[in-house]
């Protein structure tokens, strides 16, 4: 949250901009190992609330929620792989490459979002 309010004198200047925030699954559905999940469900309602607010002005806020990633691995259990649907650990390019998605012109019309990147671990009721 610093960091988006450090660069909002900057980056609206030129009539558009993209800030991306990382969060985590945890922030979907709370686990009990991963005690950050409130936290992020907060930054997951600043995203919201700057995206209303600077939306005019051409600069658009979002998040990427990473699921279980190889970057983990001083957590990591290997059991856990098997709860993913996609029957894997995501790869660190894949978040990477949806970052870079939500700060190019190929996102311009999303903001305010928060794009869950955990090869279906945690799936919207009813969808």
């Amino acid at each position: 949250m610093r960091l988006a309010m450090a660069v909002l004198p900057h980056i609206g200047k030129h009539g558009r901009g993209s800030f991306v925030a990382i969060s985590g699954i945890e922030a979907g559905q709370p686990r009990l190992p991963f005690t950050l999940g409130p936290t992020r469900l907060a930054l997951h309602g600043f995203i919201k609330l700057l995206a209303d607010r600077y939306g005019r002005q051409g600069v658009r806020f979002n998040a990427v929620a990473p699921g279980l990633m190889e970057s983990a691995h001083a957590e990591f259990h290997p059991e856990w792989a098997e709860t993913v649907p996609m029957g894997r650990v995501g790869r660190n390019e894949e978040v990477g490459r949806t970052i870079a998605f939500l700060l190019s012109e190929a996102s311009s019309y999303i903001t305010g979002q928060c794009l869950t990147v955990d090869g279906g671990v945690n799936r919207p009721v009813g969808n």
